[in-house]
């Protein structure tokens, strides 16, 4: 009789432990003392307790489903707090790259119906993706553009990206082999104007690749392939003979987004960080540093989380954020970063 309760308790005293510790690393990577996290969360309740728990000791700590509830609430709040997306801007420049291309590309009446967008983590090449798939959907009586997002888990397998294609078209791939997929696939890309934006295409393999190939061959589907542009590279260099008819006479064009460009910074500081009033030449020198900072940081990503800081930050201050402020805002990113890495390590 006694089993149930016992493992209950178990299970609950584990996943308190795991929670304290999160929050002591989460308080670690924001430069908090224990004090500070016990000031910022006091569901967490005295500093004797969150030691026992995170040390194991549960002896007589009293209800410990309300515990586990109260730190459990707390990693959910830090994990809402944390889930601010990325803003999706049709006047960034990376935006613009891409939209001018596609306005070609839906225009194009020639074999070339394919865009290669290179770029490194964070340099806005999926959100860009995105906008430009929402802004032609809204101006069509029914979608035309749809995105795919390649998975490591397909194994170079093109059975699942044609699946894949398929379920994105509202279709079902009723025959099993790839071959029954491709025709039925070709069939549907036929029908009507369809445009596919490829993300991470740099997971895919040659055997994905020249199926992309065969469908720009057999249908008037037109293609958008985002990728990292070394693991693009290397694919391409390994695969050079199967590739170069794709970056040959069926590539309209090849964007390659490069380094974070300081006026994307800028725009994202006055957009998400409107307390920040700084003349324009301040505003420059700031969006300039911060660019240098997060660059092979996670680049746009890296802005975006710096500037989550500093509003909170502000807030917690009550005062208007400063240059100041954002730079040694930065700077904890730059150092969580770090302790991340050398974890993952």
């Amino acid at each position: 009789m006694q089993t149930t309760p016992t493992t209950n308790n178990e299970a609950l005293e584990r996943e308190l432990q795991e929670a304290a510790h999160l929050l002591a690393e989460h308080a670690e990577a924001e430069g908090w003392t224990k004090a500070e996290l016990l000031r910022q969360i006091p569901a967490l309740k005295s500093d004797r307790t969150f030691d026992r728990i995170r040390s194991g000791d549960f002896a007589s700590l009293g209800d410990l489903a309300a515990l586990h509830a109260a730190y459990r609430g707390a990693l959910d709040g830090l994990e809402a707090a944390a889930s601010d997306e990325d803003p999706l801007y049709d006047d960034l420049s990376t935006t613009k790259a891409v939209r001018a291309q596609m306005v070609r590309l839906k225009l194009s009446r020639t074999k070339a119906k394919l865009i290669i967008v290179e770029g490194f983590t964070g340099s806005g090449k999926t959100s860009a993706g995105q906008i430009v798939a929402k802004s032609y959907n809204a101006m069509a009586a029914m979608p035309q553009v749809f995105t795919i997002e390649a998975s490591a888990g397909w194994g170079d397998r093109p059975n699942a990206m044609l699946t894949a294609m398929l379920r994105a078209l509202g279709r079902e791939a009723t025959g099993r082999s790839q071959a029954a997929r491709l025709d039925l696939l070709t069939t549907v890309l036929n029908e009507r104007p369809i445009i596919f934006i490829l993300d991470e295409v740099h997971d895919f393999g040659v055997r994905c690749l020249r199926v992309v190939k065969t469908l720009l061959n057999e249908s008037p589907v037109k293609i958008i392939m985002l990728c990292h542009p070394r693991l693009f590279r290397d694919l391409e260099r390994d695969n050079w003979d199967d590739l170069s008819q794709l970056t040959g006479n069926r590539l309209l064009a090849r964007i390659e987004l490069g380094t974070l460009n300081a006026e994307d910074v800028a725009l994202l500081l006055k957009r998400r960080l409107p307390a920040l009033d700084l003349p324009a030449k301040d505003l420059g020198t700031t969006a300039r540093q911060l660019a240098e900072m997060a660059l092979n940081h996670g680049n746009l990503a890296f802005v975006r989380e710096t500037i989550i800081r500093t509003a909170k930050a502000a807030t917690k201050a009550k005062e208007a954020p400063t240059a100041e402020s954002l730079t040694h805002q930065a700077k904890l990113e730059l150092r969580a970063r770090a302790k991340t890495l050398r974890l993952a390590a």
